[in-house]
């Protein structure tokens, strides 16, 4: 589509001529998709920005289905790395360029940008350029995970892969840390690793963050997370952080549910509702096995002989 030239009289414009041109060709609109980010990037890396700065000229993108071009600005973003995840060892700084939406225009949905501006550290998805330049692996929607609960120096991980590096990296709470903040943002996380661990790694990791030392906001909000993804598994060690609130409520109808499924579904329903492999059904039945519950842990014995016949 070739470009042309329109005239837009906007509130917090000021009328004039703009050029409208295509999107650049290194423009990523999508959302940071991790799973695919890890296996593509070629750095992954934790860091905390330390300054930013704009390049060129605002440019004016025309969009589908959009009636009014979308403002973008070009802009440098330079990290102190706390450690690499994924990809050489750089120097002390890293420079990478993504576009964010130009002054005045409000863009709706997810935050943009870098996560919490100057000094908020988060784990960045790197492409290399030619030139030493490294991209963002996507521009306006997200393309960090925040780690805002960060604070102070960081101890190095040691991980077996980049994967390993972001899961111990969002479900370890250091002291020192931020509670408040690290369990506002187990919301996400719980679900960032549903669908990049899987159900039965993510459970793994919220009964850490009850069973170890941590602060009782974040074993409380583990514990909630538990409630609403693990009805079935939920850890006796967690009712107490529930009961007498609405939550410990809603878990109970969640579980009357779900253990009225498990009856009449049965291995079915567990492959089904868990996107469980036969490698992991077993795993599933012993820690269903091991349940709070009088009813699931006999419908999950009768399940497990049912299935080491099948095998």
């Amino acid at each position: 589509m070739r470009s042309m030239s329109v005239c837009l009289l906007i509130v917090w414009w000021s009328a004039g001529c703009q050029r409208v041109i295509d999107p650049p060709a290194d423009y990523r609109q999508e959302a940071l998709d991790v799973k695919t980010a890890v296996q593509d990037a070629d750095m992954i890396v934790l860091a905390r920005p330390t300054s930013q700065r704009d390049i060129g000229s605002e440019l004016h993108v025309r969009l589908a289905g959009r009636t009014e071009p979308l403002r973008l600005q070009e802009t440098e973003t330079a990290l102190a790395p706390l450690q690499i995840f994924k990809g050489a060892v750089p120097p002390n700084e890293i420079r990478f360029r993504h576009y964010k939406t130009g002054s005045g225009y409000i863009q709706q949905g997810p935050p943009q940008g870098p996560s919490g501006g100057i000094g908020a550290p988060g784990i960045f998805f790197l492409k290399s350029r030619p030139g030493g330049v490294f991209r963002s692996f996507v521009d306006l929607y997200r393309p960090d995970i925040p780690t805002p609960w960060i604070t102070g120096s960081w101890d190095a991980l040691q991980c077996n892969d980049a994967s390993d590096c972001i899961l111990q990296t969002v479900f370890r709470f250091r002291s020192g840390d931020s509670g408040r903040s690290f369990s506002n943002a187990l919301l996400v996380n719980t679900g960032l690793a549903h669908h990049f661990a899987g159900h039965i790694k993510t459970l793994q990791l919220l009964s850490d963050l009850v069973a170890e030392s941590n602060p009782e906001g974040v074993k409380r909000t583990a514990c909630v997370e538990l409630s609403k993804w693990y009805v079935l598994e939920f850890p006796g060690k967690c009712k107490s952080f529930i009961a007498g609130t609405p939550t410990e409520n809603e878990y109970l109808q969640r579980l009357a549910l779900n253990r009225a499924k498990l009856k009449e579904g049965g291995l079915r329903w567990l492959r089904e509702r868990y996107q469980l492999q036969d490698s992991e059904m077993a795993r599933e039945l012993e820690l269903l096995r091991a349940s709070d519950d009088t009813e699931v842990r006999s419908h999950a014995e009768a399940l497990l002989r049912d299935f080491r016949k099948q095998q």
